[in-house]
């Protein structure tokens, strides 16, 4: 028998953990419990012990993990927050910038698409009106392990949970009074300009919509989230200044290093060039893992808004993509700045 519990690394899903270590703990104690964050963990942990079952607890799944756990057929349950939830423990917890913690975010939405697509995996949404009663009711389901009200509550009480008090309190109440500084599900990004809102929704709507099964949309990604040849260190989410095109060969933009679904994408860059008297190029590849996976040659106008389209396949969901935008020759003038890329999925058929 194996059970496996996903979520995020966040108050939520801490909480959910605590909650079904101490079930299981109480209703089947020859059950393995362990915490695995890789596959590796796992079999460290499993090694040399015979036990009628395990319980797989994991706040930062890889990939693989995940895919495991999907074909040995176990019960898996997984505890979901609204991506603007996840982007703002990221922003309070951890203390990223907003571009960093749209990475982690997308990481985690696109590393878990398996098992989120997955039949036998129930999925409990952290939103308004969920109440710790359906929040157990879901875990116990999952968990096949019906127990008596008594050692219910003998349970709850070990992780400071009162039974049956605090049965149809919203779940966000039981979580603030452990944790003052959890948000209310959905306002995760409150505290961010609406600017960098619309931004991070145009990225991480689409890609919940596709994971979910929904009608495919283009997501934006803007260049505030590019490092360029005079950012290359970090991202702060402010539009850079347009580019020199005077000095040698070299990259101008790069970045943004987000995760997307697996399948057919088509990126379209829109660039603007002022004074490119000398008819250069630039080159636009698409990478993952250092490795590149399609590339496109641009001629240049002297003057002008222009796009340029790279078609690419991604089949690791898991791994950030980047897009490089390389200067391919030496320039004595010219400015090159880069307005926005559109990600657009394309259908098998098409």
């Amino acid at each position: 028998m194996l059970i496996a519990s996903f979520a995020s690394d966040t108050i939520y899903g801490r909480f959910c953990h605590d909650l079904v270590r101490t079930i299981v703990a109480a209703a089947r104690p020859d059950v393995l419990a362990i915490e695995a964050e890789t596959v590796r963990d796992m079999a460290d942990q499993v090694a040399g012990r015979r036990v009628p079952g395990i319980l797989v607890l994991s706040c930062r799944p890889e990939s693989d993990l995940l895919q495991i756990a999907g074909r040995l057929q176990g019960r898996a349950i997984l505890f979901d927050e609204y991506a603007e939830d996840l982007a703002g423990n990221f922003l309070r917890q951890k203390r990223f910038t907003w571009p960093v913690a749209l990475q982690h975010t997308c990481a985690f939405l696109c590393t878990t698409a398996p098992v989120r697509k997955s039949g036998s995996t129930q999925t409990v949404l952290r939103r308004p009106g969920l109440t710790l009663r359906m929040l157990l009711a879901t875990i116990l389901q999952v968990l096949e392990m019906p127990m008596e009200p008594a050692r219910l509550v003998e349970a709850a009480a070990r992780i400071d949970i009162r039974l049956p008090q605090d049965l149809d309190r919203e779940l966000d109440e039981v979580l603030v009074a452990r944790d003052p500084t959890i948000t209310p599900a959905g306002l995760g990004i409150q505290e961010l300009t609406m600017d960098a809102v619309e931004m991070m929704r145009n990225i991480y709507e689409p890609i919940v919509t596709l994971i979910n099964g929904g009608e495919a949309r283009p997501i934006l990604w803007p260049v505030e989230i590019f490092f360029s040849q005079t950012e290359k260190k970090a991202v702060s989410g402010v539009r850079p200044e347009p580019q020199t095109m005077l000095g040698p060969a070299r990259f101008l933009y790069f970045g943004p290093y987000l995760c997307l679904p697996a399948g057919r994408w088509q990126a379209m860059a829109e660039f603007e060039v002022k004074n490119n008297l000398s008819k250069n190029r630039v080159e636009i590849d698409i990478s993952r893992n250092n490795e590149t996976i399609s590339f496109s040659l641009v001629d240049l106008p002297e003057e002008g808004f222009f796009t340029a389209v790279t078609d690419f396949f991604n089949d690791r969901g898991e791994l950030p993509i980047e897009m490089r935008i390389f200067l391919k020759e030496g320039a004595i003038e010219g400015h090159f700045e880069l307005k926005k890329v559109m990600l657009t999925p394309i259908s098998e058929g098409a």
